[in-house]
């Protein structure tokens, strides 16, 4: 059985990859923040996801402004607070 917060990590990154030019052009932007966190890709904890989340809005706030950080923010938590609760992420 996958960890859910795997789970979870996989589709904070889909999102982000996809709200920022695919994922030839996203996921080094990721694996970066990643790294600064200083997270697992295989056992990611909920306060590094956490971070991980922030970490992106912050870089989405700099590419497209802070309505849309905002949006993609609220987008990320509820795939990390579905995944806590056990529950399908769409």
């Amino acid at each position: 059985m996958v960890d859910p917060l795997v789970d979870a990590l996989d589709a904070i990154i889909a999102v982000f990859c996809e709200d920022h030019g695919g994922f030839d052009y996203a996921m080094p932007m990721v694996r970066k923040q990643v790294e600064a966190v200083g997270m697992d890709f295989h056992k990611p904890t909920v306060k590094e996801l956490e971070e991980l989340i922030e970490r992106l809005t912050d870089i989405s706030k700099d590419l497209k402004g802070d309505k849309f950080a905002k949006k993609e923010r609220m987008k990320l938590l509820s795939i990390l607070r579905k995944a806590e609760r056990g529950e399908p992420i769409d």
